[in-house]
């Protein structure tokens, strides 16, 4: 997608705004928000130093919380699509994704080893969801810009 520089600074800093809200959500020690997000059945974990590490997958598909953590990294995606010129491949999308989730969940790690009670957890489902979220902000935005581009033709 071809965009003018006014544009592509606009569209950085309101990215960079969204990496800082990402940021305040994942790296406070606690929740800035009540919202019950263990609505489903009780992950399993284990200590690691002082951390607890979620290693299991899948467990928490059904609690609102890992449905947040994609809502939370679609705009990633979707700046990952806008800020680009040339065409990207699925793989791409896919190890943007994965390594979201994967340097939000070992700073949570290191953060939870150095910081005593920082009361955060590790969680291969957050590394999914957010995965997922990458992905699905992606081809939706993509599908979103098709359907206006038909219209507007």
């Amino acid at each position: 997608m071809k965009i003018n520089n006014k544009f592509r600074i606009t569209l950085i800093s309101i990215l960079s705004l969204c990496i800082l809200f990402i940021a305040y959500l994942v790296f406070t020690p606690s929740f800035p928000f009540h919202v019950n997000v263990q609505s489903g059945p009780q992950p399993t974990f284990i200590m690691i130093g002082k951390a607890q590490v979620c290693y299991i997958p899948f467990q928490e598909i059904t609690n609102i919380g890992f449905w947040l953590n994609v809502i939370m990294t679609m705009p990633i995606g979707g700046f990952l699509l806008l800020l680009n010129t040339h065409k990207i491949k699925f793989r791409w999308v896919l190890v943007t994704g994965l390594l979201t989730g994967l340097f939000i969940e070992s700073l949570q790690f290191i953060l939870d080893n150095t910081l005593n009670g920082f009361m955060r957890f590790v969680d291969i489902n957050d590394v999914i969801s957010n995965t997922l979220g990458v992905i699905i902000g992606f081809y939706a935005l993509q599908l979103f810009l098709l359907i206006i581009i038909k219209i507007f033709k």
